[in-house]
């Protein structure tokens, strides 16, 4: 404990040191100063627990330094001392909560008592900010028990999402609540079985967009827009966080059991797919169930998983769980397996994917198709793939390479359209395997899908170019064909269309005397006046202008 005597009178210090045992009291560490400046130098260095100062110095008198202390968060339990009886003194140093006062002449027992008291007052101090830390770091450790507690609640149900992919054991919706209260009175929350909550989890489909972001970043720009759409004064957050797979969830306790106001909810629910759309270019659905009981929470969070196994008609969609009716049937897709091996036989690539888009809308739309249904199908689609290669002697690993592959076909589960961009991959890769075992063998190596796209956008400029039209060149969906093109080439069809065309066009301005309408018609403009002004704002110059002048030089 160190202890600092403040005096510009020597004999004081000295009187101090001499007639009072401070080790015995206790204190291990003593300072002395002589002015109001040099304690506060001290103390700005060195931790001083009692400070014993004369008030009536001559520059920063005791009190003064008292209030310097102060400002700088030293708590240092103070006794003032002097000679003068003065009401003025007395108050102020009440007003700065001064431990002690007293009067010289020093009396060395009077003075050893308040010493002795001043050291127990800094142990009290000591433990009453110690309680305070543990009473800070409780609270903070119960944040952190409560998510702990809902992503365990969320990880298990995944599991089961995971595990029971096509149906598995029963729900036990009692046994599951008695289960989540037990572990709520084990982690000291207190959940009572009539506490309201509402929980939304958010289901993103996580495209080639996300695939480069930090993961870490990644949460804590979905979790500050979650929190600024969905927390309000009417609610606390028991948790908000990233639950696997892919998914987050936001689980609040609703005040004093206040109802929550739906209207916004499902407001906050839209603007969150929004931000998810045109902000992430990903897509997202959003599962929300409002002033649910806790004793009906673990049935609730089960139903919002059934939901994720169950309904893959659409992505972008907003659900209200409580409502919610299961799905009865379980789409497989009817046994069109020779018809198709006719039409791939034929070479009627294209119009197998269609067929199979139209079918699946048409299952999705008559509320017949569920994720079970989707894997049936998916595994069924591979079969007739996989016997039409190997009539034509093609081994069935031909298609099984890459990345691309392997992150469609375990996305092809989640929604229709990954079905549908799978199959478009698929039908290609077998119709590039065909027509490679169909070429002489010194021919080059297959080129990339991109590669054909760029040919054919730079061996077509004068006609119409968009990825529906250029998606049936490669026989794949518009699109995939449309994200593919932009994760490989980095820039988007529609950019890249145009830049070709001005490039062209700017060849054809330099080395041809050819009229400029008939140039612009060349690279697919068809108006003269929208052909200028898009130049114009790629090049600087008019089409004429930029004529001239590069033939100047």
């Amino acid at each position: 404990m160190n202890l600092l005597i403040v005096d510009d009178e020597p004999d004081v210090i000295d009187g101090i040191l001499s007639g009072v045992d401070l080790k015995k009291i206790g204190y291990t560490g003593i300072f002395t100063a002589r002015s109001g400046e040099e304690a506060a130098e001290i103390m700005f260095n060195v931790t001083i627990d009692v400070l014993i100062t004369d008030i009536e110095m001559s520059d920063m008198n005791g009190l003064s330094l008292l209030e310097w202390a102060q400002a700088h968060n030293r708590n240092v339990v103070t006794i003032f001392c002097t000679a003068y009886s003065d009401f003025n003194y007395a108050k102020k140093a009440l007003e700065l909560k001064a431990f002690d006062y007293y009067l010289k002449p020093i009396r060395y027992q009077e003075l050893t008592d308040k010493l002795t008291a001043a050291a127990a007052e800094v142990k009290r101090r000591t433990e009453e900010k110690k309680h305070q830390d543990c009473g800070k770091y409780w609270l903070d450790f119960q944040k952190e028990n409560r998510r702990d507690y809902w992503l365990r609640v969320f990880h298990r149900f995944s599991d089961r999402r995971r595990s029971n992919i096509s149906g598995g054991e029963n729900f036990d919706a009692e046994k599951a609540a008695a289960q989540m209260k037990r572990q709520a009175d084990q982690r000291r929350l207190s959940y009572g079985k009539d506490d309201l909550f509402t929980f939304v989890v958010f289901d993103l489909y996580r495209e080639d967009k996300l695939k480069d972001w930090n993961a870490e970043l990644l949460d804590i720009a979905f979790e500050n827009v979650i929190s600024e759409l969905f927390v309000s004064p009417e609610t606390t957050v028991e948790s908000l966080a990233a639950s696997p797979p892919g998914s987050y969830h936001l689980i609040l306790r609703q005040t004093d059991n206040h109802p929550i106001d739906r209207k916004k909810m499902i407001e906050a629910c839209r603007a969150f797919i929004d931000f998810c759309n045109q902000h992430m270019e990903i897509s997202a659905d959003c599962y929300y169930c409002t002033d649910i009981r806790f004793e009906f929470c673990a049935e609730m969070i089960e139903k919002a998983f059934d939901i994720f196994r169950d309904d893959v008609s659409s992505s972008n969609q907003l659900y209200d769980i409580f409502p919610y009716r299961k799905k009865d049937a379980v789409y497989a897709n009817p046994a069109h397996a020779e018809r198709y091996e006719r039409m791939l036989e034929a070479g009627q690539w294209e119009e197998v994917i269609q067929d199979q888009e139209n079918l699946l809308h048409k299952a999705a739309d008559e509320g017949l198709l569920t994720r079970s249904g989707l894997l049936s199908g998916q595994l069924d689609f591979m079969q007739v793939i996989n016997k039409f290669l190997s009539s034509k002697g093609i081994p069935a690993h031909a298609l099984q390479f890459g990345d691309d592959y392997r992150r469609l076909y375990e996305s092809a589960t989640d929604t229709v359209d990954a079905m549908v961009r799978f199959v478009s991959y698929v039908v290609y890769q077998a119709m590039q395997a065909v027509n490679n075992t169909e070429k002489p063998m010194e021919q080059k190596a297959p080129r990339s899908v991109v590669d054909i796209v760029r040919d054919y956008i730079n061996a077509h400029l004068s006609e119409e170019l968009n990825r529906a039209s250029l998606s049936k060149t490669v026989f794949m969906n518009p699109d995939y064909l449309a994200k593919l093109f932009k994760e490989k080439n980095g820039q988007s069809l529609a950019a890249y269309i145009k830049d070709r065309r001005i490039e062209r066009a700017k060849e054809l301005l330099t080395e041809t005397d050819k009229p400029i309408s008939l140039i612009a018609q060349e690279v697919g403009y068809d108006n003269l006046s929208y052909f200028s002004s898009v130049f114009h704002d790629r090049t600087g110059l008019q089409p004429g202008e930029f004529r001239r002048q590069t033939r100047k030089e």
